[in-house]
């Protein structure tokens, strides 16, 4: 699909107000049509653009991105990922940190202090692929991410549909 394509099939799904560019890693389309479709979403209203932080946006793409969702990867993703410091002194920058139990907490504490990141940008999320399983993962991390000063978000696909895909 060409980048008119896309935008048009968003604006026929009734996309209004913000759009959310992700899957995988969109950034490894930089300088391959990533900063067009960024900056023609714009007409459909505010974009954020879903990234591990491992590729720096080009200055167009920066232009046309409102928000980076940044999700940095701890060792519970089973790969290297090394954060590119611009995501650090972004403004544009919130930080999702995936989480299954209390070591995975306390890892994604000190990667944030090692990093710099402003703790009030940061949110752990359950690491789930079920309604139930969210459920038990969100008990298991709830105290440690209070007591390391740390704001816990749902992912709330997981509770309403599971890992349904394409809703």
């Amino acid at each position: 699909m060409v980048v008119e394509e896309i935008v048009a099939k968003a604006a026929s799904l009734g996309v209004r107000g913000h759009v959310v560019v992700t899957g995988g890693e969109p950034l490894i389309w930089l300088r391959r049509g990533l900063e067009e479709l960024a900056c023609k979403l714009r007409e459909l209203g505010t974009v954020e653009v879903e990234t591990s932080g491992v590729h720096r946006p080009t200055p167009r793409l920066d232009t046309c991105v409102d928000f980076y969702d940044v999700s940095p990867k701890l060792s519970n993703a089973g790969v290297k990922a090394p954060l590119d410091k611009f995501y650090v002194s972004s403004p544009k920058a919130w930080f999702k940190f995936v989480v299954g139990d209390e070591g995975d907490v306390e890892e994604a504490a000190r990667y944030v202090e090692a990093f710099g990141i402003p703790r009030d940008r940061v949110f752990l999320m359950p690491m789930s692929q079920s309604a139930e399983e969210h459920a038990e993962v969100l008990r298991r991390i709830w105290d440690a991410a209070v007591k390391l000063g740390l704001r816990v978000t749902p992912r709330l696909h997981i509770v309403a549909w599971d890992n349904e895909r394409e809703r």
